[in-house]
């Protein structure tokens, strides 16, 4: 494993993720890096070709609250797989599309989301398939703090070139926030949000402080006082 800073150095385009100039190991990210987002390097936003680390297997990715830029919009999310290391944002930015991305037809994950986010920033998951040959998933996303949406087949704004054929994955969500006083998690469940291939659905498990809206069918449930809104 290496860790990989994240620069926005290039002079012309400081926000790609294809561009060796942004990165401190001065070269694009490959299997087992582990990247760093931090202020203290630059708060950049990545913007353009954001699908070039798909298929790619990270070590782990730490976004510090330090690190003000986003990662791309709906419809250019970041691109990668993490199938067992851990994923942390703790970012500042607006809004953070991430997508769990590896070889078209063959399933993949991203082991485990960790949010921390931020009052204000918005944070879009989805997967690149999700059909009868393969799913993209995230295996386990502890939400403790987070406004997060997970993407489903007939979002407004969906990903430009994914081969997805439903909504995102996710086995295991666990919304539980750092604190009861308000509303700190907030998740938006979009249609057709669970594992096409072997009809199994996201496993929740929610306490007080949280507010879950779900347009798709849940697994097992434990509800612990949150708000919950099922609209299946």
């Amino acid at each position: 494993m290496q860790l990989n800073y994240f620069l926005g150095a290039d002079a012309v385009n400081p926000g790609d993720v294809n561009d060796t100039d942004n990165w401190s190991t001065g070269a694009v990210p490959v299997a087992a890096d582990f990247l760093i987002f931090s202020g203290s390097h630059s708060s950049q936003s990545l913007n353009m070709n954001m699908a070039t680390l798909a298929n790619v297997d990270l070590a782990g990715v730490y976004v510090s609250p330090s690190y003000s830029g986003s990662f791309g919009d709906e419809e250019h999310p970041f691109e990668f797989k993490c199938s067992s290391g851990r994923v942390i944002l703790r970012g500042t930015g607006s809004e953070y599309n991430i997508m769990c991305a590896g070889a078209d037809g063959v399933d993949a994950e991203i082991a485990n989301l960790i949010l921390d986010m931020s009052s204000g920033t918005t944070v879009r998951l989805s997967s690149f398939n999700n059909d009868a040959a393969a799913v993209h998933k995230f295996t386990h996303v502890y939400a403790y703090a987070a406004d997060l949406t997970l993407i489903g087949d007939s979002h407004a704004s969906p990903p430009l070139g994914s081969a997805m054929e439903s909504g995102t994955f996710v086995e295991n969500l666990i919304a539980v926030p750092k604190s009861a006083a308000g509303t700190s998690v907030y998740v938006m469940i979009e249609d057709v949000c669970y594992n096409v291939d072997d009809t199994a659905y996201t496993t929740l498990i929610t306490s007080a402080g949280a507010e879950i809206v779900t347009q798709t069918q849940l697994g097992l449930l434990e509800n612990m006082g949150a708000k919950l809104t099922d609209l299946s």
